[in-house]
């Protein structure tokens, strides 16, 4: 049971609550299309990884000095 308030009469009176069938069809549309969604950003990440490896190599790490590297003890 659920309380509302009537307009009509000023008062608050009980109503039962109403249960309906949840709307499979348009829950499995959602997930499809969520499942989808996903799958597309996966491939772009992929993609645009893939095109980004010279990034983290070891020659370009290699190459990498500071200040601090090359100092001396006196």
């Amino acid at each position: 049971m659920n309380n509302r308030f009537d307009e009509s009469t000023g008062k608050i009176i009980t109503v039962p609550v109403e249960k309906t069938k949840p709307d499979t069809a348009a829950f499995l549309a959602r997930l499809e299309a969520d499942a989808q969604m996903k799958e597309e950003k996966r491939k772009k990440r992929e993609m645009s990884s893939s095109n980004t490896h010279s990034f983290g190599s070891k020659s370009s790490l290699n190459s990498y000095s500071d200040n601090y590297s090359n100092t001396s003890s006196y």
